[in-house]
């Protein structure tokens, strides 16, 4: 996460930075215009393709403290099997020490508290905001 830079002075917005790495929706769904579209690929072979665990455990052996997005598509993730791929890997990260579950605004809050602003940037926006 990082702040936005605009031309001139940097503004007080966060960006959160998705991780396409973690995004279900690819493999998962079928789009005519995509070439390489696939969808209804066996969620098995889902977490095998992306590595989500793999990914988590890494970074939980490398870093103290780390953040974990998930991009989830409601038109994709809403399917019974992808809800239970998802469980999986929940239940997989949950066997940890210490993980927590937050929101996206939670972790720009997070962000806000532990960085300050450049020098000459304006103020950022207050925690909540």
């Amino acid at each position: 996460m990082d702040e936005i830079v605009q031309t001139g002075p940097r503004d007080r917005f966060c960006r959160n930075i998705a991780n396409w790495y973690l995004d279900e929706l690819p493999p998962m769904m079928f789009m005519k215009e995509v070439p390489n579209s696939h969808g209804w690929v066996n969620p098995q072979d889902v977490e095998d393709l992306c590595q989500w665990w793999e990914y988590f455990e890494y970074f939980y052996r490398e870093y103290d403290e780390f953040i974990f997005p998930t991009t989830i598509h409601l038109d994709v993730s809403g399917r019974p099997h992808v809800l239970l791929m998802h469980e999986r890997l929940s239940e997989h990260i949950n066997k940890h020490e210490r993980p927590e579950w937050v929101t996206m605004a939670e972790v720009v809050d997070d962000f806000k508290s532990k960085n300050k602003p450049a020098q000459g940037a304006m103020m950022p926006a207050s925690l909540g905001e």
